[in-house]
Parts: structure tokens; sequence; C-alpha cells
């Protein structure tokens, strides 16, 4: 078969409305399409599950302005997924479906999965969770493929044998799984050189360009400048892929040269017009000064902002001035937690609180934009300790909002395997996302205890302790604390951002 004539569906069953426009399926059409094959795409972000979705969560918790009637942010699809994704493989008639996605959206992967399973067409799964839990995954009688590690040359091999006619049974990366249930698990590949590859957007609609950020409408796309994280945080996944490369005696952290991120930001910013860069790294200034100092030599051409998420103690007068002048629009900092003994020995965050503050108030000082990361219901955590993250950051100056995240106990984190061992996580529970509600049952902080903090966590932060007891009751969704809470809400939102 002519490659032209080969047909191939990438699928990207995102939870409603998560706005980050997926690199792994951009990176992976670039691939294909630059082989030659026809691609075609399937996106779930804008059909509703008939919950709020994330941006619309972070509204209503106090952690984003309301700037959706400004865009079609909140423009749903009145279709049925099921139905669309039929009629999409119907009329394409894929030869290869390729299935990227999140551990959030698994349940969502596995409706249109059943959907496509109908039609024989070869479906290989993949995204992170493939790589954290590819036995869990295995279970599920929807996947019969998967792709663990790295997708780049997994999909570009995978799409070439079958083109030709030609087994894929022994294909490094993939895992099999056969008529009688038995699993072959073909070895990992190695890791691929960043700067051999770029991305195409340009399957994506265009409402997937839409990021709203500080408060304004932005066209934006996100780039990679670097692969893992050096940081050893146990309530995420990245120090995973570390540790799979320790054991097989390889490095998982990678970054782009300078002149491989020169070419993709002109790539991006010439093809696609956007006018905000969206720096997806794990921790943008977790590298050495030279680095960093290349970033802003090679970012003086180009004329767009852009933004990035780092920890407060990367910042020093010096670096932050300087990527100000070439361009810093917004960047986030993550201090998780307000207790130190906990964030310390729990989290894996070696840093005081004075530095956090220190650090904050040089980030202060240079006038950029910035939003503050925290997360809540920790295992082990109390709520006394919830109150020691409010505390810290009642002396954090500066910042236009705050972003409270729910712990989400992912699979390949040190946490979760912690929660497990206590028994307050069901091993085979789905996750959910950070916005929605607390998965532990932990005896010194309820589930429900969790969820009216995540309430009401930016007033505690923005009003004196005085009112704390009237906030308090805004904990709970009554009468009296529903009305309460909408009082403090439009008064948090008049004073923080003038609405």
């Amino acid at each position: 078969m002519n490659k032209s004539d080969f047909r191939i569906l990438l699928i990207y069953p995102n939870i409603p409305m998560m706005l980050v426009t997926p690199l792994a399926i951009a990176g992976f059409a670039w691939i294909l399409r630059k082989e030659g094959y026809t691609v075609d795409f399937f996106d779930t972000t804008h059909y509703g599950d008939g919950d709020l979705s994330s941006p619309q969560n972070r509204v209503k918790f106090l952690q984003a302005r309301n700037i959706f009637s400004e865009s079609n942010l909140q423009l749903l699809k009145n279709t049925s997924m099921e139905t669309d994704l039929a009629e999409k493989i119907e009329s394409f008639r894929p030869d290869l479906l390729l299935y990227s996605f999140t551990e959030d959206s698994l349940k969502r992967a596995l409706q249109l999965l059943r959907i496509s399973n109908k039609y024989h067409i070869p479906t290989v799964v993949g995204g992170v969770l493939a790589t954290a839990a590819p036995e869990w995954l295995m279970t599920f009688p929807e996947i019969t493929m998967l792709g663990v590690g790295e997708g780049e040359e997994t999909v570009r091999e995978i799409a070439c044998r079958l083109c030709l006619g030609e087994d894929i049974s022994d294909l490094d990366n993939l895992w099999i799984k056969k008529p009688d249930g038995a699993i072959l698990r073909n070895k990992t590949r190695d890791y691929v050189h960043l700067d051999n590859y770029s991305t195409d957007f340009s399957l994506f609609a265009e409402e997937r360009f839409v990021r709203p950020m500080g408060g304004k409408i932005h066209r934006a796309l996100p780039i990679e400048t670097y692969r893992g994280c050096p940081n050893r945080c146990t309530y995420c996944n990245s120090p995973m892929h570390n540790s799979i490369a320790k054991a097989e005696k390889r490095v998982y952290l990678r970054r782009r040269t300078a002149e491989g991120i020169r070419k993709e930001i002109r790539h991006l910013v010439d093809t696609y017009k956007i006018n905000l860069l969206y720096i997806v790294d794990d921790d943008f200034l977790a590298r050495p000064r030279k680095e960093i100092d290349s970033f802003i030599d090679v970012y003086r051409e180009f004329s767009i902002p852009f933004w990035f998420n780092t920890r407060p103690e990367h910042c020093t007068e010096e670096i932050i001035e300087k990527l100000k002048e070439v361009g810093l629009f917004r960047a986030s900092f993550g201090i998780e937690s307000g207790n130190e003994d906990f964030r310390t020995k729990k989290l894996g965050r070696n840093i005081s609180n004075a530095d956090i503050v220190k650090s904050f108030a040089r980030i202060d000082k240079s006038g950029i934009g910035y939003s503050v990361n925290c997360i809540i219901g920790f295992p082990y955590e109390t709520r006394e300790m919830v109150f020691d993250t409010i505390r810290l950051m009642k002396q954090v100056k500066g910042y236009d909002a705050i972003t409270v995240s729910i712990f989400t106990p992912y699979r390949g984190t040190v946490l979760r395997d912690k929660a497990i061992q206590e028994k307050w996580l069901d091993p085979q529970a789905l996750t959910v996302h950070t916005t929605s509600k607390s998965m532990l049952n932990m005896p010194q902080f309820s589930a429900s205890q969790i969820d009216g903090m995540m309430r009401t966590f930016p007033l505690y932060v923005e009003f004196d302790e005085s009112e704390w007891p009237m906030i308090e009751k805004a904990e709970f969704s009554t009468p009296e604390g529903n009305e309460i809470l909408t009082k403090y809400s439009n008064l948090y939102r008049e004073r923080r951002w003038g609405e």
C-alpha cells in the first residue's frame, strides 16, 4: 500500500475543556504526515459530561477570572461523542487508530474504545499512564495493544510495518494481548533526541488555540524545552520516569539545544501566528545557568510573551529581570504545602518558609504577573496543616491568583502507594481531576473536609482571621453555607480583580 493511502486516526479522549493542546498528538501528527501518511484527528475536549469543566471549576473556586464571555471557551458540542466517533471512523476509514490520553480521561477513553473496537482496526493506546501502569491497563478488555514509554519512534514503526503488511509483534515499546489473554511484552527502545522532532497543530480546531491567562484571552501553543524533571516530589509522577531509566541504566532527563528551541519557536510563531508561548516543562528554571542565558539570547528575536512553571527558589533578581526583558509575561510557582516539616519529609521539598517568602519578595519586585500553586488533601495531611499553607500564603505578596488542587493519587507517584498502604485509597479506583473531589478516605482529614477547604481556601487567605469563623460555615454546602460563600466570593472578586 502507498503511504498516502494508509490512513491513521489520532484519538484524544480529553476531559471536558482541559485547554492545554496536547504535544503528543501534535508530535505524532508531525511524524506521520512527514512520512507521507494520511492523518486525521478526533478530539473530545468540547464534549461535556454533565459536570462543570476544569476551567469552570477554577472560576467557581476563585482561582481564575470569569472571562468565558469573551471567547468560545465554554462552547460544548450538542452531539453524542460516541456517535461522532463512529461517524468519523466510517467516513475516514482508518487503517490504524492511535489513542493518547492521561489517567484522568481513562474512563472517557474506554467509552470510545468500546465504539472503535467494533470496527476491528489495529488500535494502540499510549500516554503517561501506559508507562506508569501497563500491567493494570492490560487488564481492561477494551485494550489489546499498548505503547509503553516514548511514542515517537513507536508510532512511526507501527505505521510503516502495517502499511507494508508486516508483523508488529516484536516491535520495541509495544505490548500485545494475545487472543488467549497472554501478554507479549517487548523491550523498550532508546530515548529520542528532542531536537529531531517538531509539532503539527493544523489538525486542531481553531478554538483549541484559545488560552485564558492573566485575565485575558490569548492565541497560545505549548512547547517542550526539556523532557523529565530533576526534582523528586512524591505527589508527582515525573520522578517515575527517572526511576525506570535508572533501573535500565539510562538517563531520562533531556533538554533541547538552544538552536533546537529557536527552531521550534520560529515554527510555532510563523505557522500558527500565536501571541503567547506556553512552556510546559515541569520546572523551567531547573537547569544550568548557562542554558537559561542561552534561552534568553535565543528569545531576543521573538516578540511574543511567554509563560512557564517553576519553583520560587530558582528565581534570582537577575534571572527574572533578564527573562522579563525578553518577554516573560507570567509564571506559576508551586509551594504545595505551608507546613515545613510535612513539606520536607512527606513531599520531598526541602526549603524553609522563610526562604519561600524571600523568593516571592524578589518575584513581586520584578512586576511580572504570577500565580501560586497549592495542593490540599495529601496523605497524612491534617486540616491544621492546610491552615499552615493558608498562613504562608498570607505572607506572599504580588500574586493575582491562587491555584488550589486536591491531591490526585496518580499511578506512578510515591504518595499513591502510601495511600494504598494505609488503606485510604481503593487500588482500583479511577482518578478524577484535581479540581473535582478528594479520593482519599483518611480518618484525620475526611474527603468532605478537604472538599470544604477547596471551596474556601482563597477566602481564608484573603480575609482577616477575625472573619474565619464565618468563612468556616461556607465550607459546608448548606443554604447558610452557600449564602456566606456567595457573599465572600463576591467580595473577593471585587477586591482582587475589580469584578
